[in-house]
């Protein structure tokens, strides 16, 4: 799963966005697919075919039941995008979850309107675009998207598009009346399954309806902003050792890197929070985590 990371990044910082075939292929991908499964089931492998597709939740957040699905969210080469991208290494994981759209056959899907995600979950500051107070978005696609199968559309960054990123009637949301040249522009944005798009929060883009009558398309969101825009909000992925997921959690937890743990809030080797003991109880609580790098940093620490 080769990523030139350094041309990923040019593309998403000249327009906005950049589709990546092949980001999970093979055993992982199958993984990945299985474990979204286990949330959205497929209604046309059930015995009988009457799966209620009604009784699923079309958005569950994370951490997920399958790592396969949560290492997709802290992928090294995503972080190192946002690194690049946003000119810090102090990077955190906003929010994510996975999403299913069935076929008109199992109920309507809609299609949103045009929109940019710079407000979505920051709501205290007019949105910055640049350097560190950048956001970034990811979406994989666990299933082939084409244009029947609820594609995302893509019209262009919002200042290329000589849009405002809040509208005067203090929306991000740019309705087909009064913006219908963003309409005639977007493209949908056709995929095989184990892509990723990443884009930045001023793409002006949308979620389409599902048209085909059956089939699912299966994705996993997510999105990372700076530590240093301290007033974005982001999910706390605090998860009980009596959680029912704990365990395959805990395994997660273990064979992450120092780097990826802080996307989850985990203080950096060398932070204060660090001493003997906590690093003692650390151990304790994911057994098989390598505490060498936060004890080499107390060490130097004195």
């Amino acid at each position: 799963m080769s990523m030139d990371v350094a041309a990923v990044t040019r593309e998403i910082a000249r327009r906005g966005h950049a589709l990546i075939p092949s980001f999970v292929t093979g055993e992982e991908l199958k993984r990945a697919t299985a474990g979204i499964e286990e949330y959205f089931p497929d209604p046309e492998t059930t015995a009988d075919g009457t799966l209620d597709v009604g009784a699923f939740k079309h958005a569950v957040p994370f951490p997920f039941a399958a790592n396969a699905l949560n290492r997709l969210v802290l992928d090294p080469r995503v972080v190192e995008v946002a690194e690049r991208l946003l000119g810090t290494r102090d990077i955190l994981l906003t929010s994510s979850f996975v999403q299913a759209k069935y076929g008109t056959a199992y109920g309507d899907t809609k299609d949103q309107a045009l929109h940019n995600d710079t407000w979505a979950v920051n709501s205290l500051l007019p949105p910055r675009t640049d350097g560190v107070y950048q956001r970034l978005f990811g979406i994989v696609y666990l299933t082939d998207v084409t244009v029947d199968t609820a594609p995302t559309y893509v019209a262009g960054r919002a200042g290329d598009l000589g849009v405002p990123l809040i509208t005067a009637d203090r929306k991000a949301t740019y309705g087909k009346d009064a913006y219908p040249d963003l309409y005639a522009r977007e493209r949908p944005v056709e995929a095989p399954k184990g892509s990723l798009l990443l884009f930045t929060g001023d793409l002006v883009h949308r979620g389409s309806a599902y048209r085909g009558r059956h089939g699912r398309r299966l994705a996993v969101f997510f999105n990372l902003h700076s530590a240093a825009a301290r007033w974005t909000g982001k999910h706390l992925w605090a998860m009980l050792p009596a959680s029912p997921g704990w365990p395959d959690f805990c395994d997660l937890m273990a064979e992450l890197s120092p780097g990826q743990r802080q996307l989850l809030g985990f203080p950096v080797p060398g932070d204060p929070y660090w001493t003997a003991d906590t690093l003692g109880r650390l151990a304790d609580l994911y057994p098989g985590i390598d505490t060498a790098p936060y004890t080499a940093a107390l060490r130097e620490r004195g």
